[in-house]
């Protein structure tokens, strides 16, 4: 590798795609209504439990996590007390905001509509989704800032726009308030920036300031772990023993495969893009953060949400490499019949009853801490009660734990692999000790406790709740009868209720105890949900097909995708850095790094008629304005706006080149930067950067034309003459070409001074030599052997000069703009081009002149030039 390509200028993209909004916004929506419809199918979870109780003692940091995801449940259950509903909405909206940060990802890669949709909907469709939204969670928002932080990341390869490190640094600050590894993402950013570059991120500080961000959101959070004994050093330990008592290492894999679903062989495009693919070169400081984190998953028990942060930069990774590959018919149809799989398990899992002994979910509010038992019950169970695994129980507590009666057997503890008998099965307890020790000490919730089977107190902290609860003695159980599911998922010991009983009695919410109103209003909103699930699904399942129908659209997309692929660097090293079907019609939006002016230029380009055979390329240079007196050149004046260029060159066999950009600067190579157009190598781009790279991207011959208005048609000239072997022929439309002598130089000077330039720094001084070697009539004789065409009006007011004229619109003001400015203009331009047919005439050199009887300066007869040189240079780009 060359190390000093690190810090080489970074792609960067003028004018990136258009956003998919229409596309995106179906699928985030659908998706969105699909997983609110179920979020109150479950009822409330022990971790959800945990994050209402520790929200209901605000702390700056926790035993395991920060503290954003207690203050949203404490924020929730105060706006809405007791809906599972809010108190879920926050994951179902940060899973939303990833399905679009996917396609958002696409468009930052150069990626069109087609990967775009594409991408959100493989996020939208992955298990893990479900799975994000179903309930309150740190990993539910952890996975999707992590997305954020990457995706400014990427967005600063392209920008250079430092404000996008101090917003990473600010992302990655909130982020670690809710999960605390983000640390060690940052940090392994900053090896893999090292390692593939840029280097020159490391070199800004504004990075610096992000770290700082990073730093100080850590500091109280620190303080608070140093103050407690360091409770999360020992998680690590336990999160694997727990992940690997249920999967193993052998199992991780397979654990892959069901939370990215079908969607997973998107991934592994995506992850081949990141190795193989050159678009993807510049972006390869991911590659660590995305390695270490499968490492983790599979070697060192990591759940394997903990890499979930890469899933929507891996979608869009792979969308754009196989746009960019282009498929096949027949993988059209594998991809559209993966989707439509993907999206039936996606609405299976949505949509499929509840497990039995779940049901739909009551409100919290009958959980909610009173003054003898301020609890939260953190239950995992693996399986219905009574099957392998069902007691998988912690109390956390604000206080309860240490008021729990030292003989409920519902709070029940395993050793790692002790065998256990609930509800009249063997079972397996996974909660090892070594995290329930963990827990009892800290103190961020005050106090932990864990009572084991036989009446033996945990920690001998839980003798105080049987003083408060008289009614439920402390009694020794030989065994345990029948259980109950209840609680999501608790298996709760039906005569000797504990704490989880006590408080559920003392609430009124007891199992088997809800008034009619509740049992009426659960009634209407099942049948509500039903009908909304059924109209939902019917929708979705019409939408499973939407990547065919959108791919037997996607002939431009498909073509940019391959002209990108296909593009090959200049000599000088400028190359093509995105490629984006864009519209109107055919045109697809070719973005060049120049290295001669170190900045993307945009390049218009309508495809041959057969895009995948040889083809000359006809280059169309814009005027004064540069085709962008607008912010979107499409809504500017320009060839393809002012023309009925789009059409008129339909079923041909060239492709046809419009650059954007250079407005005032007459196309040259300016002798210094200029503060007002900035550096301007225009001659060395149009004559030796841009040509070989629309060569490799759209099978050019390398016999091209050139034809060019107004200001331009000196600098047509000049390409001819810089390159004569590539340009063949040229076409000048109301231009001056002598730039010399005294009226040239004004000319010169007061084009460039209304474009905010200054004409010195462009040819220097009026006596500098580099006016006289720019004069094409001057250095006319390089022409012999181009052919040329050359026309013009007088002035006069013409055929098209009228209200209902092309570009009038019948608006007086623009007539008589075009009569007086454009009559005035082309009055001139008659005057230059005689003196130019004089020069050619006495060197000898044919050419091509068209002196109209009457016309003015404007695109009505520039239109008509188009299509009468278009006759003379057809034979030579056509093969």
């Amino acid at each position: 590798m060359n190390l000093r390509s690190l810090d080489a200028p970074a792609p960067t993209v003028g004018t990136l795609p258009a956003f998919a909004w229409r596309e995106v916004s179906v699928v985030a929506a659908v998706a969105g209504t699909l997983l609110l419809i179920r979020l109150d199918r479950y009822r409330i979870g022990g971790d959800e439990l945990y994050f209402l109780a520790a929200g209901r003692h605000p702390s700056v940091s926790y035993a395991d996590q920060g503290p954003l995801v207690p203050l949203l449940a404490a924020l929730s259950d105060q706006l809405a007390p007791g809906s599972v509903v809010a108190l879920r909405l926050p994951a179902l909206l940060f899973t939303v905001a990833a399905v679009v940060l996917s396609a958002v990802m696409v468009r930052e890669f150069g990626g069109g509509r087609l990967p775009q949709t594409v991408a959100a909907l493989a996020y939208a469709t992955t298990p893990m989704a479900v799975m994000q939204s179903a309930m309150l969670s740190t990993f539910a928002l952890d996975i999707t800032l992590t997305a954020v932080l990457a995706w400014l990341l990427i967005r600063w390869v392209r920008t250079r726009a430092d404000g996008l490190l101090i917003a990473a640094g600010a992302v990655a600050a909130l982020d670690f308030q809710v999960k605390w590894l983000i640390p060690i993402i940052w940090a392994v950013l900053a090896f893999g920036v090292a390692v593939f570059g840029p280097r020159e991120l490391l070199r800004r500080p504004a990075y610096w300031v992000g770290s700082a961000l990073l730093v100080g959101s850590a500091v109280p959070i620190l303080w608070w772990q140093h103050r407690n004994g360091w409770p999360q050093l020992a998680m690590g330990a336990v999160v694997r023993e727990e992940q690997l008592a249920t999967a193993g290492v052998l199992a991780a894999p397979w654990t892959m495969i069901q939370v990215t679903g079908a969607g997973g062989l998107l991934l592994l495009a995506g992850m081949w893009a990141g190795l193989r693919s050159p678009r993807f070169r510049p972006y390869r400081f991911l590659i660590p953060m995305i390695a270490i984190g499968l490492s983790g998953v599979v070697l060192a028990g990591l759940r394997p949400y903990f890499v979930a942060g890469a899933f929507p930069g891996l979608f869009a990774a792979g969308a754009v490499y196989l746009a960019d590959r282009g498929l096949s018919r027949r993988e059209l149809v594998f991809g559209g019949a993966v989707t439509a799989l993907s999206t039936t398990i996606c609405v299976a899992l949505v949509l499929a009853p509840a497990p039995t002994g779940i049901g739909a979910a009551d409100d919290h509010r009958g959980l909610r801490p009173d003054p003898f038992a301020q609890c939260a019950v953190r239950a995992e169970r693996l399986g219905r009660p009574g099957r392998l695994g069902a007691a998988n129980l912690r109390a956390t507590d604000a206080g309860a734990a240490r008021r729990v009666g030292d003989r409920d057997p519902e709070l029940l503890a395993g050793s790692g692999t002790r065998a256990l008998r609930t509800c009249g099965r063997s079972a397996r307890g996974v909660q090892p000790q070594s995290r329930l020790r963990l827990l009892r000490r800290t103190t961020g919730q005050r106090d932990h406790g864990a009572v084991r089977r036989g009446g033996r107190p945990g920690d001998g902290s839980a003798h105080r709740f049987r003083e408060h609860h008289p009614a439920h003695p402390p009694r020794r159980t030989a065994g345990l009868p029948r259980c109950e599911p209840w609680c999501g998922g608790v298996a709760v010991h039906r005569t000797e209720p504990g704490l989880v009983g006590a408080v559920a009695r003392r609430q009124g919410t007891a199992p088997g105890r809800r008034n009619d109103k509740t049992r009426a209003m659960n009634g209407a909103m099942t049948v509500l949900h039903s009908m909304l699930r059924r109209l939902v699904l019917s929708v979705v399942l019409a939408a499973a097909g939407l990547p065919v129908a959108v791919a037997a659209q996607a002939a431009p997309d498909l073509v940019a995708a391959r002209a990108m692929d296909a593009a090959r660097p200049a000599p000088n090293g400028s190359f093509a850095v995105a490629a984006a079907a864009n519209g109107p019609g055919r045109v697809i939006d070719l973005t060049v790094h120049s290295a001669a002016m170190n900045r993307p230029v945009t390049v218009a380009v309508i495809p041959a008629a057969d895009p995948e055979a040889p083809a000359g390329a006809l280059y169309l240079i814009n005027g004064v304005d540069g085709g962008t007196d607008t912010p979107d050149w499409r809504e500017g004046s320009n060839w393809f706006t002012k023309t009925d260029a789009l059409d008129f060159f339909v079923g041909k066999q060239a492709t046809v080149v419009m650059p954007i950009g250079g407005a005032g600067t007459f196309y040259t190579d300016w002798q210094s930067d200029d503060p007002g157009t900035g550096r301007n190598r225009w001659l060395t781009f149009l004559t030796t950067e841009l040509p070989p790279i629309i060569d490799s991207a759209f099978h050019g011959t390398g016999r091209d034309a050139v034809a060019g208005l107004s200001m331009a048609s000196s600098a047509v000239f000049r390409m001819a003459q810089e390159a004569p072997q590539r340009f063949r022929m040229v076409g000048s439309f109301s231009g001056c070409v002598q730039t010399s002598n005294p009226a040239g130089q004004a000319m010169v000077a007061s084009i460039v001074t209304a474009r905010r330039g200054n004409p010195l720094n462009m040819w220097g001084p009026p006596t500098d030599p580099a006016w006289v070697a720019n004069d094409v009539a001057l250095n006319a004789e390089r022409l012999r052997g181009v052919g040329v065409y050359v026309s013009t009006g007088n002035g006069m007011p013409g055929p098209l000069d009228t209200l209902d004229g092309p570009g009038i619109g019948n608006s007086p003001l623009k007539l008589v703009d075009q009569l007086v400015i454009g009559g005035v203009l082309d009055g001139i331009t008659v005057v230059c081009t005689k003196l130019l047919r004089d020069r050619l005439a006495a060197l000898g050199i044919p050419a091509d002149f068209d002196f109209r009887p009457a016309g003015t300066h404007s695109w009505g007869y520039w239109e008509q030039d188009m299509h009468t040189y278009w006759e003379r240079v057809a034979p030579l780009l056509e093969p």
